[in-house]
């Protein structure tokens, strides 16, 4: 048999052998080398120890800015006829604009498409509604629909954006507030138009503040932030001078052994401390409390806690308010307190949480003992100030607005001129850390502690067990009764009211923030 040779033309020279390094030695002396040069330790060359190079950071540039005006049209729903459009609202009340930066070499095709819904034409946004609002976490428009409705009419000529499978798009975080990106997990586009094979998603959310999202973060794209300037990148740092020192193997071992190396230290100084809020007392507010045993039996359509026949005093809190950090959520509680009879008197106490806090200022019907819906209030843009959220509910004590535990009705949130103006008062003893960076601290108790914890103390009711998992069962199927029985727990089982409430005027403009 003869063997098959592929070339005889590609074959490679031949490599030469190194030189002969074998012992030609007679048995008995391989053998005594072996046993007489057991100590000798052989040395490799070493392998590379170099770390690899850091991860490319995603490249934040801004290439785009675009500016968003918000307004509000309060005759909107009144008065809108078919075809009618918000852009042409007659009584529209600006809220103020908004400039996103665009990370255009990051998502160009998300940009893009962005771009062309805020300048195409007429603009695709410009006229459409704000759709939902999630407080101290993100709110959210471009929800496609009707444009009668106030909803983005489905657009046309984008480019299909191949950007939402792609992992590179998603590199980024919701970290902050004032983030800008494209709603995926939270797309909430009708499914008659998400099959529609011409459908783009167009809808977009910016986060609110003060703290991160990170239930957004990997399921949503971000492309863009609230900022101001044409890039968002920092500047390289220079490296600093070179500290190497050059020397031979043998003198670094020798060094090793007998001295101490020393370095050029790096600078040790510690930043300036972040400013602390301003909790300077401005203003000082008094709230009687009072128990109404007759209220409930006696009671006549029109009647008013404020005149209960056989009122039973709890005692009075002295609160002080934080003007300087906060003011227009405190000159609108102010308001509440001081404007005419004081909107506030009168009212109940609707909720008691015992170790936690109480709540009161609920709207609805003056005779059920509800807060009548204010007028003349200043509308409240601390909401989505991350500032006003600086502030913890660290102790017994603390006054702050209620957005995350806030229950008042569907219908009167809707209402074009609702301001909120439901508070809660913490009892202690402990914090109540639920409840940090989503609800505006503005004051805390100076005086009447001893009657915090006496209304922390009134019984309240409480479902079993078994109920609970009645309404739970009720609110899965969707039994809208189920949310009306759970209005009543937590309620304290005594007709708890403000009796009367008020301003308190002293002569220093401003107390110490040092106050218990």
């Amino acid at each position: 048999m003869s063997c098959r040779c592929y070339t005889t033309t590609a074959t490679l020279p031949p490599i030469h052998p190194p030189p002969s390094t074998h012992l030609h030695l007679p048995r008995r002396s391989l053998l005594l080398l072996s046993t007489t040069t057991a100590a000798t330790t052989l040395t490799f060359p070493s392998l590379s120890t170099a770390s690899p190079p850091p991860p490319k950071q995603p490249d934040t540039t801004v290439t785009d800015r675009i500016f968003m005006d918000f307004s509000i049209c309060p005759s909107y729903f009144q008065n809108r006829t078919l075809g009618s459009d918000l852009a042409s609202c007659p009584d529209s009340e600006p809220v103020g604009r908004i400039v996103l930066g665009l990370y255009g070499n990051l998502v160009p095709i998300t940009v893009s498409n962005f771009k062309s819904m805020c300048t195409g034409g007429s603009g695709y946004y410009k006229g459409t509604l704000v759709q939902k609002i999630f407080p101290g976490q993100f709110f959210m428009a471009g929800h496609q629909g009707r444009r009668d409705k106030g909803e983005v009419k489905p657009p046309v000529g984008l480019v299909r954006n191949s950007e939402t499978v792609d992992p590179k798009a998603f590199q980024l975080g919701h970290s902050k507030g004032g983030i800008l990106s494209l709603c995926l997990s939270e797309n909430d586009d009708d499914d008659d138009i998400k099959l529609d094979p011409d459908y783009h998603n167009v809808e977009f959310m910016i986060t609110t503040g003060p703290g991160p999202c990170p239930d957004l973060d990997g399921r949503n794209i971000v492309f863009g932030c609230r900022c101001y300037t044409t890039t968002a990148t920092l500047p390289p740092i220079p490296p600093p001078p070179s500290t190497h020192l050059h020397l031979p193997r043998r003198s670094l071992l020798l060094l090793s052994t007998t001295t101490t190396l020393t370095f050029p230290s790096l600078s040790t100084a510690s930043p300036p401390p972040p400013k602390q809020p301003d909790t300077t007392v401005t203003d000082r507010i008094f709230m009687d409390f009072s128990i109404c045993p007759s209220y409930f039996q006696n009671r006549t359509l029109g009647s008013d806690l404020a005149s209960c026949p056989d009122s039973e005093p709890v005692g009075r809190i002295v609160l002080g308010l934080y003007g300087n950090l906060v003011p227009i959520t405190v000159s609108n509680f102010k308001s509440m307190c001081t404007g005419g009879s004081g909107l506030y008197k009168g009212t109940l106490v609707q909720k008691i949480f015992p170790g936690q806090f109480f709540m009161a200022g609920r709207q609805g019907r003056r005779d059920k003992g509800e807060v009548k819906p204010p007028v003349g209030l200043v509308r409240n843009s601390e909401t989505v100030d991350p500032k006003a959220f600086q502030l913890g509910h660290s102790k017994g004590g603390i006054l702050s607005l209620c957005l995350s535990e806030n229950d008042d009705d569907d219908d009167i949130k809707l209402d074009p001129d609702y301001h909120n103006v439901e508070f809660m008062i913490t009892t202690g003893p402990g914090p109540c850390p639920d409840l940090d960076g989503r609800n505006i601290v503005f004051g805390s108790v100076l005086e009447g502690m001893d009657v915090v914890a006496s209304i922390s103390s009134i019984p309240t009711f409480k479902p079993g067990e078994r109920i609970r998992q009645y309404n739970d069962l009720a609110e899965f199927f969707g039994d809208g009764r189920a949310k009306s029985a759970r209005a009543i727990w937590d309620r304290p089982q005594k007709t708890l009211y403000i009796s009367n409430c008020g301003e308190l005027k002293v002569t220093k403009p401003t107390l110490s923030p040092s106050l218990p």
